[in-house]
């Protein structure tokens, strides 16, 4: 029965879930990272509101199909296609940004009472040609993946508000694919910077410690040992996405970095360093206002900003006081840029962070527009 459609237009914003797994090892200084999950699963709460004859049918097919696996539209990578005519065989709109694959399924939907699957034969950028024409025309179809699923949670039903029904179930997709790809990002030390200042938007929350233990036998004083010879920043990267390409390219970030498992540079965004003198190509220095380098920080990467929107990365190896309220920085190599103050719009600090968590939710409130969060953590430079 692998053929059967579950038809119900959901209630908007609709949750897709996305999950991996991995095994998390930490040890004093270092922690290793394993995916013990390449592709994630892929879920959907679907919530709907049945009109009668709509329950009836979606209380007969739950129970038929609880424990099969049934086809469930992708409502989130819904097209409005328009009119289409019967016999057609080739769709034709943007197909990059959707789950679209060869020998794949998808649907042509109008209402939850008249759709059609089609096979797709031939998938390319701006069109989809199926195995075979279309059976009936429509006047105002949809077009969708198709994915093939089965419940995990069941069809639960409220029926308070007569003669309608608020029904909600869970679905997982029975195959998934790895989308993984932060190509479209830059590589500092053969691991990609977080440069989509999209994340951004709305509070950004941060944590900053040493994780320790207290050792007090309640008697005398009380002692502190470090658990790890690295500090710990946490924060939470939330998007707002307004469109289709957008999401695609989040969604790409987040298969590749498969929950916890790979790590990634992630630059603060803030004035962290003020230049006080100009940045040459052959120097080694940088000369900024003090901040108390090198008392407090050792080794840190940096993004040097111009004005032009340009990024550098470098690493800063250690710190002097210099005069004037000011520190000379060292650089593990020349600057290889030359800058003026002016021209320098910020200097941020860069973290090694990855996801610190392997379950991410994304909340479409309507097809190419979504929120989505991500706690983050900071990991062990490599």
């Amino acid at each position: 029965m692998t053929s059967v459609v579950w038809p119900f237009v959901p209630g908007f914003p609709l949750t897709e879930i996305l999950e991996w797994r991995s095994d998390l090892l930490r040890a004093k200084s270092a922690e290793q990272r394993i995916a013990t999950r390449a592709q994630p699963r892929q879920l959907f709460r679907i919530e709907s509101l049945y009109d009668q004859q709509q329950f009836s049918r979606a209380q007969s097919m739950a129970k038929a199909l609880t424990a099969d696996t049934l086809m469930l539209p992708n409502w989130a990578d819904l097209i409005e296609y328009g009119a289409i005519s019967a016999a057609v065989d080739t769709l034709t709109f943007d197909t990059t940004t959707s789950d679209y694959t060869d020998g794949g399924q998808l649907i042509v939907w109008q209402s939850d009472t008249v759709f059609e699957v089609a096979t797709i034969d031939m998938l390319e950028d701006a069109s989809i040609t199926l195995s075979a024409g279309l059976g009936a025309s429509y006047t105002k179809a949809y077009v969708m993946p198709l994915l093939s699923v089965r419940f995990v949670q069941p069809l639960t039903v409220s029926r308070a508000v007569v003669p309608y029904a608020e029904g909600q179930c869970q679905f997982v997709a029975t195959t998934t694919t790895d989308l993984g790809d932060a190509s479209a990002y830059a590589t500092y030390r053969s691991h990609p910077v977080m440069t989509d200042t999209r994340m951004l938007a709305g509070d950004l929350s941060e944590r900053f410690v040493r994780e320790s233990e207290s050792i007090d036998n309640g008697t005398g004083l009380i002692g502190q040992i470090a658990d790890f010879d690295y500090p710990i920043h946490t924060s939470q990267m939330s998007w707002h996405i307004q469109s289709r390409a957008e999401l695609w390219a989040l969604r790409q970030w987040l298969h590749y970095c498969r929950g916890r498992q790979r790590g990634f540079w992630l630059p603060s965004y803030n004035k962290d360093l003020q230049v006080t003198a100009d940045i040459t190509s052959g120097g080694s220095t940088i000369t900024v206002q003090s901040v108390g380098y090198p008392d407090f920080e050792t080794v840190r990467d940096i993004m040097i900003e111009d004005t032009s929107g340009n990024r550098y990365y470098r690493r800063i190896n250690s710190g002097v006081a210099g005069g004037g309220n000011t520190e000379v920085l060292t650089l593990s190599a020349a600057a290889g840029i030359n800058l003026t103050v002016a021209q320098v719009r910020r200097i941020s600090y860069l973290t090694y962070m990855r996801n610190n968590a392997d379950r991410i939710e994304i909340q479409h409130y309507a097809p190419g527009k979504a929120t989505v969060s991500v706690p983050v953590m900071e990991a062990p430079a490599p």
